[in-house]
Protein backbone atom coordinates (compact mmCIF):
# COMPACT_ATOMS: atom_id res chain seq x y z
CA UNK A 1 0.00 0.00 0.00
CA UNK A 2 2.41 2.70 1.01
CA UNK A 3 5.02 1.28 -2.13
CA UNK A 4 4.78 4.31 -3.96
CA UNK A 5 2.47 7.06 -2.13
CA UNK A 6 0.38 9.62 -3.96
CA UNK A 7 1.24 13.12 -3.68
CA UNK A 8 -1.60 15.48 -5.02
CA UNK A 9 0.03 19.31 -5.51
CA UNK A 10 -2.89 21.48 -3.73
CA UNK A 11 -1.10 24.25 -2.33
CA UNK A 12 -1.24 27.19 -4.56
CA UNK A 13 -3.48 30.57 -4.27
CA UNK A 14 -4.65 29.80 -7.90
CA UNK A 15 -4.17 33.21 -8.49
CA UNK A 16 -5.40 32.81 -12.35
CA UNK A 17 -8.51 30.78 -11.07
CA UNK A 18 -9.86 33.12 -8.63
CA UNK A 19 -10.19 30.78 -5.84
CA UNK A 20 -8.78 27.27 -4.42
CA UNK A 21 -8.58 24.83 -7.41
CA UNK A 22 -8.80 22.30 -4.50
CA UNK A 23 -11.92 23.22 -3.49
CA UNK A 24 -13.79 24.19 -6.84
CA UNK A 25 -17.38 21.84 -6.86
CA UNK A 26 -16.60 19.16 -8.83
CA UNK A 27 -18.86 16.09 -9.17
CA UNK A 28 -21.17 16.90 -5.85
CA UNK A 29 -18.58 17.58 -3.72
CA UNK A 30 -15.11 19.14 -3.44
CA UNK A 31 -12.46 18.79 -6.56
CA UNK A 32 -10.05 17.97 -3.79
CA UNK A 33 -12.41 15.28 -2.50
CA UNK A 34 -13.80 13.85 -5.66
CA UNK A 35 -10.06 13.41 -6.87
CA UNK A 36 -8.94 11.69 -2.89
CA UNK A 37 -12.17 9.46 -3.53
CA UNK A 38 -11.30 8.10 -6.80
CA UNK A 39 -7.40 7.52 -6.02
CA UNK A 40 -8.51 5.47 -3.01
CA UNK A 41 -9.18 2.65 -5.56
CA UNK A 42 -5.30 2.14 -5.65
CA UNK A 43 -5.51 1.12 -2.34
CA UNK A 44 -1.91 3.58 -1.78
CA UNK A 45 -1.11 6.07 0.93
CA UNK A 46 -2.42 9.19 -0.72
CA UNK A 47 -0.72 12.95 0.65
CA UNK A 48 -2.33 16.46 0.00
CA UNK A 49 -0.40 19.14 0.03
CA UNK A 50 -1.94 22.45 1.60
CA UNK A 51 -1.06 25.93 1.84
CA UNK A 52 -2.87 29.00 1.70
CA UNK A 53 -6.27 26.70 1.90
CA UNK A 54 -4.89 25.03 4.77
CA UNK A 55 -7.57 25.39 7.14
CA UNK A 56 -10.33 25.25 4.45
CA UNK A 57 -8.65 21.83 3.51
CA UNK A 58 -8.48 20.71 7.30
CA UNK A 59 -12.75 20.97 7.44
CA UNK A 60 -12.76 18.38 4.88
CA UNK A 61 -13.20 14.60 5.08
CA UNK A 62 -10.53 13.61 2.95
CA UNK A 63 -10.75 9.71 3.44
CA UNK A 64 -7.99 7.50 3.69
CA UNK A 65 -5.37 10.96 3.23
CA UNK A 66 -3.16 12.91 5.46
CA UNK A 67 -2.78 16.94 4.83
CA UNK A 68 0.88 18.30 5.01
CA UNK A 69 0.96 21.58 5.09
CA UNK A 70 3.27 23.45 2.88
CA UNK A 71 3.99 27.01 5.12
CA UNK A 72 5.94 28.12 2.25
CA UNK A 73 3.51 28.08 -0.56
CA UNK A 74 4.34 31.23 -2.45
CA UNK A 75 7.45 29.22 -3.70
CA UNK A 76 5.64 27.47 -6.33
CA UNK A 77 5.02 23.77 -6.99
CA UNK A 78 8.89 23.02 -6.02
CA UNK A 79 8.66 23.67 -2.60
CA UNK A 80 5.46 21.69 -2.48
CA UNK A 81 6.87 18.47 -3.84
CA UNK A 82 9.75 18.97 -1.51
CA UNK A 83 7.61 18.91 1.41
CA UNK A 84 5.55 16.04 0.87
CA UNK A 85 8.65 14.09 -0.31
CA UNK A 86 10.29 15.40 2.96
CA UNK A 87 6.98 13.56 4.70
CA UNK A 88 7.57 10.32 2.86
CA UNK A 89 11.42 9.93 3.70
CA UNK A 90 10.93 10.40 7.39
CA UNK A 91 7.32 8.57 7.51
CA UNK A 92 7.30 6.08 4.52
CA UNK A 93 10.54 3.94 4.81
CA UNK A 94 9.27 1.30 2.66
CA UNK A 95 8.33 3.57 -0.06
CA UNK A 96 10.32 2.51 -3.83
CA UNK A 97 8.80 5.56 -5.23
CA UNK A 98 6.39 8.74 -5.63
CA UNK A 99 3.42 9.69 -7.83
CA UNK A 100 3.19 13.26 -8.19
CA UNK A 101 0.26 14.67 -9.24
CA UNK A 102 -1.90 17.93 -10.10
CA UNK A 103 -5.48 18.60 -8.31
CA UNK A 104 -5.91 20.33 -11.81
CA UNK A 105 -6.14 17.51 -13.63
CA UNK A 106 -9.18 15.84 -12.65
CA UNK A 107 -9.54 13.56 -15.87
CA UNK A 108 -6.45 11.59 -14.84
CA UNK A 109 -7.26 8.24 -15.23
CA UNK A 110 -6.60 5.36 -13.00
CA UNK A 111 -5.97 2.78 -15.50
CA UNK A 112 -2.66 5.54 -16.63
CA UNK A 113 -1.29 5.61 -13.21
CA UNK A 114 -1.96 1.62 -13.23
CA UNK A 115 0.24 1.58 -16.61
CA UNK A 116 2.81 3.84 -14.98
CA UNK A 117 3.21 2.00 -12.27
CA UNK A 118 3.55 -1.17 -14.04
CA UNK A 119 6.42 0.39 -16.64
CA UNK A 120 8.51 1.38 -13.11
CA UNK A 121 8.21 -1.89 -12.29
CA UNK A 122 8.84 -3.49 -15.63
CA UNK A 123 12.52 -1.53 -15.52
CA UNK A 124 13.41 -3.06 -11.98
CA UNK A 125 15.06 0.16 -11.28
CA UNK A 126 14.42 2.67 -8.13
CA UNK A 127 16.14 5.40 -10.18
CA UNK A 128 13.26 4.89 -12.91
CA UNK A 129 11.24 8.02 -13.77
CA UNK A 130 7.98 7.23 -15.32
CA UNK A 131 6.63 11.01 -17.49
CA UNK A 132 3.02 11.40 -18.69
CA UNK A 133 2.86 12.53 -22.09
CA UNK A 134 0.23 12.91 -25.34
CA UNK A 135 0.33 12.35 -29.15
CA UNK A 136 -0.18 16.10 -28.55
CA UNK A 137 3.19 16.64 -27.09
CA UNK A 138 2.81 17.35 -23.79
CA UNK A 139 5.01 15.85 -21.38
CA UNK A 140 4.95 16.22 -17.29
CA UNK A 141 2.38 15.62 -14.65
CA UNK A 142 1.54 12.68 -13.78
CA UNK A 143 5.04 11.69 -13.01
CA UNK A 144 6.42 8.90 -10.92
CA UNK A 145 9.79 9.44 -9.51
CA UNK A 146 12.12 6.82 -7.81
CA UNK A 147 13.27 6.74 -4.26
CA UNK A 148 16.79 7.13 -5.80
CA UNK A 149 15.70 10.74 -6.64
CA UNK A 150 13.70 11.29 -2.99
CA UNK A 151 16.52 13.15 -1.43
CA UNK A 152 16.79 15.93 -4.57
CA UNK A 153 13.01 16.52 -4.60
CA UNK A 154 13.10 17.16 -0.86
CA UNK A 155 15.44 20.06 -1.60
CA UNK A 156 13.57 21.85 -4.35
CA UNK A 157 12.72 25.60 -3.80
CA UNK A 158 11.11 27.55 -6.60
CA UNK A 159 8.14 26.93 -8.99
CA UNK A 160 9.82 25.17 -11.47
CA UNK A 161 8.95 22.25 -10.07
CA UNK A 162 10.71 19.08 -10.28
CA UNK A 163 11.88 20.12 -14.23
CA UNK A 164 15.79 20.62 -13.32
CA UNK A 165 15.63 17.14 -11.91
CA UNK A 166 14.30 15.60 -15.27
CA UNK A 167 16.78 17.38 -17.28
CA UNK A 168 19.61 16.30 -15.36
CA UNK A 169 18.15 12.53 -15.70
CA UNK A 170 16.40 12.78 -18.72
CA UNK A 171 18.24 9.40 -19.91
CA UNK A 172 16.41 7.44 -16.82
CA UNK A 173 12.89 9.25 -18.49
CA UNK A 174 10.82 6.58 -19.49
CA UNK A 175 7.18 8.59 -21.29
CA UNK A 176 3.67 6.92 -20.61
CA UNK A 177 1.64 7.73 -23.35
CA UNK A 178 -2.16 8.57 -22.85
CA UNK A 179 -5.35 10.55 -23.91
CA UNK A 180 -4.58 14.19 -24.10
CA UNK A 181 -7.94 15.41 -22.67
CA UNK A 182 -7.08 13.36 -19.63
CA UNK A 183 -4.19 15.64 -19.00
CA UNK A 184 -5.73 18.61 -19.32
CA UNK A 185 -5.77 21.24 -16.55
CA UNK A 186 -7.88 23.98 -15.33
CA UNK A 187 -6.25 26.93 -14.52
CA UNK A 188 -8.45 29.67 -15.58
CA UNK A 189 -12.52 29.46 -14.73
CA UNK A 190 -13.24 29.38 -18.43
CA UNK A 191 -11.41 25.98 -18.49
CA UNK A 192 -13.01 24.82 -15.48
CA UNK A 193 -16.18 25.55 -17.43
CA UNK A 194 -15.09 23.43 -20.01
CA UNK A 195 -13.86 20.42 -18.06
CA UNK A 196 -17.26 20.66 -16.23
CA UNK A 197 -19.36 20.55 -18.96
CA UNK A 198 -17.05 17.37 -20.46
CA UNK A 199 -17.51 16.10 -16.61
CA UNK A 200 -21.70 16.46 -16.99
CA UNK A 201 -21.73 14.25 -20.45
CA UNK A 202 -20.00 11.51 -19.01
Amino acid sequence: MTDIPILILAAGKSSRMGKSKALLKWNGTTLIESLVDKYNILEKTILVVSGDNHEYLSRLHLKGSKIIQNFHWKNGMGKSIAVGVEFIINNIKEAKGVFILSVDQPFVSISHLKQMESSFYSKGELSSIIVSSSSKGYKGIPTLFGATYFKALSKLKDDRGAKSILIQHKRDIKFQTTNHLDLEDMDTPEMYKKLKTKLNHL
